[in-house]
């Protein structure tokens, strides 16, 4: 796949329209140079984090509230910097925007419609409750044993006829047998 380049504008009090930057897949943040987050006002959120670069070296990093748009999307967005930070574009900015990288086309490519995601879901009383459900899948599981129940009695009504022909057929082979036994005996003797 190759790389992926866009144009990030990023504001708070003030604006700044950064062109051509990496989309970054591997990288959590958006990662920009602390001069452009001081530039447009962004807030610093207080504390440090420990960020892993690509080379696996862990740096100390200040984090940023911002507001990001990619095209016609727009939303909130978290940024990182520290010393020597390149500007990249992060995953959770893409996600905030409902944005993703399509890894076949290279291209960005929405995932949901603009705005805000809020994935907070109310049972309203016209859609099924899940006892309806439960309750099926209750009598489907009823049905499944009894047809087992049968299928069980089946095989031993079935085991035991075989153990009877079984021993029916043992019983004939013993007599066999011996009756051949006994006519081999027989034969020795008399022809002795």
């Amino acid at each position: 796949m190759r790389h992926v380049h866009v144009d990030l504008i990023v504001r708070w009090t003030k604006e700044a329209v950064l062109k051509d930057l990496l989309v970054d897949t591997g990288a959590t943040f958006t990662t920009l140079p602390k001069e452009i987050l001081e530039e447009i006002g962004a807030i610093k959120i207080p504390g440090t984090v420990p960020l892993e670069l690509a080379d696996g070296k862990v740096v100390e990093a200040e984090t940023y509230a911002i507001r990001a748009a990619i095209g016609d999307r727009d939303g909130p967005a978290i940024a990182a910097s520290f010393d020597g930070a390149k500007a990249v574009i992060g995953v959770q900015t893409l996600e905030s925007l409902g944005l993703k990288v399509n890894p076949i086309t290279g291209e960005i490519e929405a995932t949901r419609q603009k705005g805000i995601a809020y994935f907070y879901w109310e049972a309203k009383k016209e859609q099924p409750v899940l006892e309806p459900r439960v309750a099926r899948i209750e009598g489907i599981l009823e049905e499944m044993r009894s047809r087992l129940n049968h299928l069980e009695s089946s095989f031993e009504h079935r085991m035991g006829r075989l153990e009877d022909r079984l021993q029916s057929n043992f019983r004939w082979t013993i007599a066999i047998i011996l009756t051949m036994w006994v006519t081999i005996i027989l034969a020795i003797l008399l022809a002795g």
